[in-house]
């Protein structure tokens, strides 16, 4: 669905943004954690700022209705806005105790499947023109992009290296779904939204923060990870299981041993590793080194980004192996032709950053398996 922002919609919105906080002021407001000498002020000023949006609802139709600019309107518009939020600022000083949050006990088990499951509840509330929504479409919309990008963290690591990380991951991701769901649906919506959905926003950074600080102090140890087999192998026969943790001074060696000798099957070496944590400058390295290119009859490196085009990239690898740049016919079988022009030959292929099954299952169905030593090296 695409929505189109005219000047009229514009208005529209924030009016409705408008009349949501005020709504939730006067309807759910916890009068036990109020000031209570506060509370008559407090109530001229909403009484007022209503009467201020009904006189804009109403300016704003006349205008629409006569067709005739909308830009006053919306100015004013804007002004009280403004005006919301200092009352927001206000509300913070009236208030004899706010929700603790720190209280709350969530549960720490499927929290891979909780994080994925968010992200879908996050997206169908910023899909929605639901009007208890608008009020804080800003803000889960800022939720949404950082737990996306704190979740991107774990996906190749241990999460029991960083379980203290992980804890408070899943915790502030909890807090947030209950903080947001709370303000929707007006169950302590007032206490929430001046509040813990500020505090919980602040949480969700600082965690953030820390892992784009993290690389600096990870152990050496934990960098890379060297494996024999990717997640789902050509040939499972040719491959094997075991898992080896390297210093960085014996990656290059382990990688060049592994290339260069072993079995005469096709075989993959998985190299894994957190971001920045030295991947692509080790498969660099090792795919151009004298021995390495001296080995192979054919080498190319293909870049694998999420949203890829399979043709796009067959045609790249083919070049790559044939040593050309023509732009190959919609109407070609590529696979075909780049299985035709490995077979029979050692061949090197890096596919960087492959980061599913899917993904795997497809790069691979040109390689062929003979026996001449080819090898595979695969990153995520």
């Amino acid at each position: 669905m695409i929505t189109v922002i005219t000047p009229s919609t514009l208005g529209t919105r924030n009016i409705h943004i408008m009349i949501e906080f005020l709504l939730i002021i006067l309807f759910d407001m916890p009068k036990d954690f109020i000031h209570h000498d506060k509370l008559f002020d407090l109530l001229a000023f909403v009484g007022a700022l209503i009467e201020e949006v009904s006189t804009l609802v109403r300016d704003l139709e006349e205008k629409l209705r006569n067709k005739e600019s909308t830009d006053e309107t919306n100015r004013a518009t804007l002004k009280l806005l403004e005006n919301i939020e200092l009352l927001k600022e206000d509300l913070k000083h009236v208030y004899l105790k706010v929700l603790d949050s720190s209280q709350c006990c969530f549960p720490m088990s499927d929290g891979p499947l909780f994080m994925h499951l968010l992200q879908r509840h996050l997206d169908d509330l910023l899909d929605s023109n639901a009007y208890s929504i608008a009020l804080i479409k800003e803000q889960i919309g800022l939720v949404k992009e950082d737990l996306e990008s704190i979740r991107s963290f774990f996906v190749n690591i241990e999460q029991e290296w960083y379980k203290d990380l992980w804890a408070r991951v899943l915790n502030v991701a909890y807090e947030a779904k209950d903080v947001i769901d709370s303000i929707i649906v007006r169950d302590n919506g007032l206490l929430h939204l001046i509040f813990s959905l500020p505090i919980t926003i602040k949480k969700i950074k600082l965690i953030k923060e820390d892992i784009s600080n993290f690389h600096e102090k990870i152990p050496e140890n934990r960098g890379l990870t060297v494996l024999n087999s990717p997640k789902k192998p050509v040939d499972s026969k040719s491959l094997t299981t075991d898992k080896i943790i390297v210093d960085f001074e014996e990656e290059t060696n382990l990688i060049l041993r592994k290339l260069t000798s072993g079995p005469a099957d096709l075989d993959v070496i998985s190299i894994t590793g957190m971001p920045g944590s030295g991947k692509t400058t080790l498969a660099f390295k090792v795919y151009n080194d004298k021995s390495v290119s001296s080995h192979f009859d054919l080498r190319a490196w293909c870049t694998v980004n999420q949203g890829y085009a399979e043709k796009k990239l067959l045609d790249k690898k083919f070049n790559q192996v044939s040593d050309s740049n023509s732009k190959l016919s919609e109407n070609i079988d590529v696979a075909d032709k780049l299985r035709k022009q490995l077979y029979g030959k050692r061949y090197l292929i890096v596919l960087y950053d492959a980061w599913d099954t899917t993904t795997w299952d497809e790069l691979t169905r040109p390689f062929p398996g003979i026996e001449k030593g080819s090898r595979i090296i695969l990153t995520t």
